[in-house]
């Protein structure tokens, strides 16, 4: 089809070329690969959509922008999804002792978030100093849901960590 229609063949060109480029572009933006793809395939569908009448005169920056919204509906819809079955994520406790203020308990809050990924760490550092999801992400200008996702992973690792240095009872 595309080999009798010079437009659609130009779409199907700028596909090969840009596809894998968009979804790396979401994974940069902190989106993982299952919704960096979903959101990626949507834009170049919606792109097709317009392309034929030649109205978008930057594909590379409109597909990537498209993506990037499809991408955060993707996510708000999957969080409405598990609100409404009930499957939201169980909120873990912090791990740190209260007495946060003992250099000890500082020290060893420390090694344990040199552990996490950056990404985490940054926004574990802004969590430790009592800001809430909302405000870390206006500050640093991550998705809200993206600052939630990185919390529970970090939560999820930092008790197994705490775990592990814990077996059998043993309390530093």
């Amino acid at each position: 089809m595309s080999g009798t229609n010079p437009l659609l063949a130009a779409f199907e060109h700028f596909c090969q070329q840009e596809l894998r480029g968009v979804v790396r572009h979401l994974r940069m933006s902190g989106f993982d690969q299952h919704c960096a793809e979903d959101a990626a395939q949507e834009a170049m569908v919606e792109l097709l959509e317009v392309w034929e009448a030649q109205q978008v005169t930057k594909p590379r920056a409109w597909v990537r922008r498209v993506a990037s919204r499809k991408a955060m509906a993707l996510l708000a819809r999957e969080r409405l999804l598990r609100q409404a079955h009930g499957l939201a994520a169980e909120q873990v406790e912090l791990l740190v002792p209260p007495d946060a203020g003992d250099e000890g308990v500082f020290n060893t809050t420390l090694q344990y978030l040199r552990q996490l990924p950056p990404g985490q760490q940054r926004i574990m550092a802004w969590y430790f100093d009592d800001y809430e999801p909302r405000e870390i992400a206006e500050h640093t200008g991550l998705q809200i849901s993206t600052v939630r996702s990185h919390i529970r992973h970090a939560r999820q690792h930092l008790k197994l960590m705490w775990e592990a240095d814990h077996e059998g009872g043993d309390d530093r």
